[in-house]
């Protein structure tokens, strides 16, 4: 395991790669002018809202931040985030910060992570919204790389079909009037 400095935290905490943090020992001197130690330990985190976090504070200076893991893990390893980039977790558990587990990608690289992974709402789907099977027999991949049911498709472009011959007979109706 090895632990690295959080930039702007420098002395203060420290980050590992396998996603813990921890303050280092330290002395503060409080308001009325007493002194008082304060070991280091790791850090508890929480999980508000989607990713854990932890809350870093008693550095002089600066305001105590709420910061997820997976962003100081990443600051610390790999610098900041890239502009356009977010982080992505590549096994899509976000309580798995290990660096081996995040990257630097764009958001259509974490939805296809989604996918890859089977956690995206619609690559769990097992039929198409009329009941056909989307097995391999039925489903074909778009342009846009979505699965559609074939037979809903050919449903579809038989419809669109009829209605086009219709409209071209009525336009040649029309012409011929």
């Amino acid at each position: 395991m090895r632990w690295l400095d959080i930039p702007g935290y420098e002395g203060h905490y420290q980050v590992s790669d396998t996603g813990e943090v921890r303050s280092l020992p330290r002395t503060l001197i409080m308001k009325n002018g007493i002194e008082r130690s304060y070991p280091g330990k790791i850090l508890s985190s929480n999980t508000g809202g989607f990713h854990r976090h932890v809350v870093l504070s008693g550095v002089p200076g600066r305001k105590p931040e709420t910061w997820p893991i997976h962003q100081l893990v990443m600051l610390a390893f790999r610098g900041e985030t890239p502009e356009g980039l977010e982080i992505r977790h590549l096994n899509d558990d976000k309580d798995d910060n290990r660096l081996e587990n995040l990257s630097f990608g764009t958001s259509s690289d974490n939805m296809h992570d989604r996918v890859r992974n089977g956690i995206h709402h619609n690559s769990i789907k097992t039929h198409c919204k009329r009941g056909h099977p989307f097995d391999e027999e039925n489903t074909f991949i778009n342009h846009s790389g979505s699965r559609e049911c074939r037979a809903c498709r050919a449903t579809y472009m038989r419809g669109y079909q009829r209605k086009r011959r219709a409209q071209l007979k009525l336009n040649k109706e029309d012409k011929n009037a």
